[in-house]
């Protein structure tokens, strides 16, 4: 665990997660991430947090909207 740690500050203070064009790839993959594990991520949040479907979709369609209007700029 503390080598993930050391590995992941050293990275973080390369600097290359401050590039635009990184921090936006880093998002399409999160995005990409979440479609593709979209009914895990119900199933999982219903049985920790006994959130339904329903409510889980909607937070879900905020980042959407979100990434969909960043993709308009």
């Amino acid at each position: 665990m503390h080598q993930i740690v050391a590995n992941q500050r050293l990275f973080f203070e390369s600097n290359s997660t401050k590039d635009l064009t990184f921090r936006i790839s880093q998002l399409d993959l999160l995005q990409k991430v979440l479609k593709e594990n979209e009914t895990l991520l119900y199933d999982s949040i219903y049985k920790d947090f006994k959130k339904s479907e329903f409510e889980t979709a909607g937070k879900l369609k905020e980042y959407r909207m979100l990434h969909q209007a960043m993709d308009a700029m």
